[in-house]
């Protein structure tokens, strides 16, 4: 029996998912993740231009985007799921962004939290290391996965 549980919770462990940002209903607020690399803007989303992925509701600032996002999610979804690539990086916690605060790396978006803390894409330029970040990110954003 104790084998049967074992791989029963080993098999639902290989198919967990990330927590995804999402806040007022909407991932990362509501702003279209296409327009950060089509664009390098942060553009608001639009509710007739909305796609259910992966149980969360995303906004498109256009058809054309949210036509784009369904054939390569991968490249236009930001990473860690939207949540704060300097916190990621930092101490691996999932933290809030403000989604006018990113930054495109090789193809990828990267968000930032800007509040009353801190400016954490300042923070994230200071040390002039975004390879060295992501790395620590990527490796923190793992524990996150299961």
């Amino acid at each position: 029996m104790s084998k049967f549980l074992f791989l029963l919770l080993f098999s639902f462990s290989l198919f967990a998912k990330a927590p995804f940002n999402v806040e007022d209903e909407y991932f990362i607020k509501g702003y279209d993740p296409v327009s950060y690399i089509k664009s390098s803007k942060a553009v608001k989303g639009k509710k007739e231009f909305r796609l259910n992925y992966e149980g969360v509701e995303i906004l498109f600032s256009s058809l054309d985007n949210k036509n784009v996002f369904e054939a390569q999610p991968s490249k236009y979804l930001p990473e860690y799921n939207g949540y704060c690539a300097y916190a990621m990086a930092d101490s691996g916690d999932l933290v809030e962004v403000d989604p006018k605060s990113f930054k495109v790396i090789n193809g990828k978006t990267y968000l930032f939290y800007d509040g009353f803390f801190a400016d954490t894409l300042k923070l994230w330029n200071n040390k002039q290391d975004d390879q060295g970040q992501i790395t620590s990110a990527d490796k923190n954003w793992q524990k996150h996965k299961k």
